[in-house]
């Protein structure tokens, strides 16, 4: 259903968001691609958490309220499993934005594996 359907495809936007906040560090070592790391003035996440956590705040609650829309749309014809879904789009998905926008995330490498990979990378001429 189209109704199924917008549940999934906001629920990747949404974890897509939330790990491009959780990857600024590591994504600008690494120059990896991240939509965003900004040109130019990039020190750390924390600092750009600061400085933009009113857009990054406004952009992952929109997309969150989005998916809580669609979801409660679906939810009355699940059969089973409601509770655990409600769990996941009611709690965990906004604890888990809580925690990224904080900086507190359990995905985070540290700094010397990155610089480790970075100079990997470098040495391999990549």
């Amino acid at each position: 259903s189209d109704d199924l359907d917008n549940v999934f495809r906001q629920l990747s936007t949404v974890v897509y968001l939330m790990d491009c906040i959780d990857d600024l560090d590591e994504d600008f070592m690494e120059g990896t691609y991240n939509p965003l790391l900004p040109e130019s003035g990039f020190k750390n996440a924390a600092d750009f958490r600061m400085k933009k956590v009113y857009d990054l705040t406004a952009m992952l609650n929109s997309e969150i309220g989005s998916l809580q829309e669609s979801y409660s749309r679906i939810r009355p014809q699940l059969r089973a499993g409601t509770g655990i879904c409600d769990n996941i789009v009611y709690f965990g998905i906004p604890d888990s934005a809580k925690k990224v926008m904080m900086g507190s995330s359990t995905a985070k490498t540290s700094v010397k594996n990155v610089l480790s990979n970075r100079r990997q990378r470098m040495s391999e001429g990549t």
